[in-house]
């Protein structure tokens, strides 16, 4: 995704940042990820991680997981923000409620296996 300036509209992939290697390819500002689960027969939730991309404050391979899970707990967002960032529809018709699986917000990371 590209949004350098956080007003939530994608950048143009013109507009940007560039990396500073000899290809000039864009960088992304942030990744997403959208995990759908469906709890019981036809009910399904989300949770949506989005993350900068930035080279510290990030949580690394030798970080507790404690640490981690709180680093990722404040990147939780809603399915329409990633929408809007990157102009995508993301959400293929049923057997989604788009609407509410789109506007829902997990509470907390799921647990672990």
């Amino acid at each position: 995704m590209f949004n350098d300036n956080e007003d939530q509209v994608p950048d143009a992939v013109a507009d940007a940042r560039l990396s500073q290697g000899a290809s000039g390819a864009a960088v992304p500002s942030h990744y997403y990820k959208i995990v759908i689960r469906e709890t019981t027969p036809g009910q399904f939730e989300a949770i949506t991680l989005l993350i900068p991309n930035q080279p510290t404050g990030v949580p690394g391979r030798t970080a507790t997981d404690v640490t981690k899970d709180n680093y990722l707990r404040t990147r939780i967002r809603p399915i329409s923000e990633i929408r809007q960032r990157t102009g995508l529809d993301l959400l293929p018709s049923p057997p989604f409620d788009k609407a509410t699986l789109e506007q829902a917000v997990a509470s907390d990371l799921w647990p672990r296996n």
